[in-house]
C-alpha cells in the first residue's frame, strides 16, 4: 500500500514538474524580445530554463530507479513465492502415498479436508502471484513510457539548441556584414 502511495506521489509531482516547465518556456517565449523574425532570449534565462530542464531529467531519472528497485524486489518476492509453492509441491506428493487421515496436532484429519486447504492456500499465492506479475507489467508500461517521453524531449531540446545557434551565426554574420558596409560608407 505504502509503495502504491509513493507511486501516485511521484506521479503527480512529475506531472506538476513537466507543467511547470510548459510554464516556463511560455514566460520565456513571451517575456524575450523579437528581433526581425528572432527570439532573442538571455543567457540568464536561457540558462535558469535549461537548469529546470535538467532538473526535470534528473527528477524522471530519480522515478525510473525507484521503479527499477520496485520491480528487483518484486521479481525477488515472485521467486521467493515460487520456491514455497514448490515446497507446498513437494508436501503434497510425499503426502499421497499415506492413509487417508493425516494427524495434525494429534487430530486427526480427512485427507480430502488436507488437501482442499492446501488448494485454497496454493491458490490464494498464485493469485498473489498473477496480481504482482499484472503490477510489475504495468510499472514497466509506465517506465518505458517515461524513457520514451524523456526521449522525446531530449530531440526536441536538441533541435531548437541547434535552431538557436544558428540563428545567432547568422544574425552576428548579418551584424557583421552590416558593420562592413558602415566602414566602407565612413571611408569614402
Amino acid at each position: 500500500m505504502k509503495s502504491l502511495l509513493f507511486t501516485i506521489f511521484i506521479l503527480f509531482a512529475s506531472s506538476a514538474i513537466s507543467q511547470k516547465l510548459n510554464d516556463q518556456f511560455s514566460v520565456l517565449m513571451d517575456e524575450t524580445e523579437t528581433f526581425k523574425e528572432y527570439k532573442v532570449i538571455k543567457i540568464q534565462e536561457l540558462n535558469s530554463f535549461w537548469k529546470g530542464v535538467t532538473d526535470s531529467i534528473n527528477n524522471k531519472h530519480e522515478i525510473i530507479v525507484d521503479l527499477q528497485a520496485k520491480n528487483q524486489d518484486l521479481n525477488n518476492q515472485v521467486t521467493s513465492l515460487e520456491v514455497e509453492i514448490k515446497e507446498a509441491q513437494a508436501q503434497i506428493e510425499s503426502l499421497q502415498g499415506q492413509i487417508s487421515t493425516i494427524s495434525i496436532f494429534g487430530i486427526a484429519i480427512d485427507k480430502t479436508v488436507y488437501k482442499v486447504v492446501n488448494f485454497t492456500l496454493l491458490s490464494t499465492l498464485i493469485l498473489i502471484i498473477g496480481l504482482i506479475f499484472f503490477r510489475l507489467k504495468e510499472r514497466v508500461q509506465v517506465a518505458n513510457a517515461k524513457i520514451k517521453d524523456y526521449n522525446n524531449l531530449e530531440s526536441k531540446f536538441e533541435e531548437y539548441r541547434r535552431k538557436s545557434l544558428e540563428n545567432q551565426m547568422k544574425l552576428r554574420r548579418e551584424l557583421q556584414t552590416e558593420r562592413n558596409k558602415l566602414e566602407e560608407i565612413r571611408s569614402i
